[in-house]
C-alpha cells in the first residue's frame, strides 16, 4: 500500500519544479522497496534506481543532505550485497576469530559502500538527520569490518557512537556500541 501511495506521490512531483518534496518522495519509496526486498517481494535495482536518480540530481541545489541520504541508501544496498556475498561463500558465520579477507566480487561490493558512505558522511546536514549520518557512519563501520580494516572500523564507530548519542539515535547506539566493543574485545 506504502509503495502505491508513493507512485503516485512521484507522478506529482518533479526534480525540477519541487526539488525538496521529489526527493522525499524518490528516498521514501527506495526505502519501502528496501524492506519489501527483506520479504522478497520486490527487485532490488528498483530501490538502487530511485536512490542513485536522488543521489546524481542537480536540481538539488540548497539540498544536498537529501543527496547524503540518498548517497547512504546507496551504500546499505551495496553493503547488503557484500554481506550476501560473504555470507553465501562462507567467509562469515558463527564463530569466532577473524575471518578471511574477502573476495574480489565482495571487494567490489565494499568499495561501492565505502563510496557512497564516505558521500553521504559528506553530505548530510546532521542538525536535519542526525538519526541518518549516525547510520550511516553505523553502516561504514560494517563495510570496514567486512573489509578486516580495524583501526578504520574503531575509528567509525567511536565518531557513530558519538553522533548517535547526540542526536539520542538509541537503537544505533546500541548497535554501533556493540560492534565497537567486539571489535575491542
Amino acid at each position: 500500500r506504502s509503495l502505491r501511495i508513493l507512485e503516485e506521490a512521484t507522478a506529482l512531483t518533479s526534480a525540477a519544479e519541487d526539488p525538496e518534496p521529489w526527493a522525499l518522495v524518490s528516498i521514501n519509496m527506495a526505502e519501502t522497496i528496501k524492506l519489501l526486498i527483506a520479504e522478497g517481494e520486490t527487485v532490488q535495482a528498483d530501490a538502487e534506481a530511485a536512490l542513485r536518480e536522488v543521489a546524481e540530481a542537480d536540481e538539488l541545489l540548497g539540498f544536498e543532505t537529501f543527496k547524503g541520504v540518498a548517497n547512504a541508501g546507496l551504500g546499505d544496498i551495496h553493503l547488503r550485497r557484500a554481506y550476501e556475498i560473504a555470507e553465501s561463500s562462507g567467509r562469515i558465520g558463527i564463530g569466532g576469530g577473524e575471518p578471511p579477507p574477502p573476495g574480489d566480487k565482495e571487494q567490489s561490493e565494499l568499495d561501492i559502500a565505502d563510496r557512497h558512505l564516505k558521500a553521504a558522511l559528506e553530505l548530510i546536514d546532521p542538525r536535519v538527520h542526525g538519526w541518518q549520518l549516525g547510520d550511516a557512519l553505523d553502516q561504514l563501520g560494517q563495510v570496514y569490518w567486512l573489509a578486516g580494516e580495524a583501526e578504520k572500523e574503531i575509528e567509525i564507530y567511536r565518531k557513530a557512537i558519538k553522533v548517535q548519542t547526540e542526536y539520542s539515535a538509541s537503537t544505533l547506539l546500541v548497535k554501533s556500541g556493540f560492534a565497537l566493543g567486539r571489535r575491542l574485545a
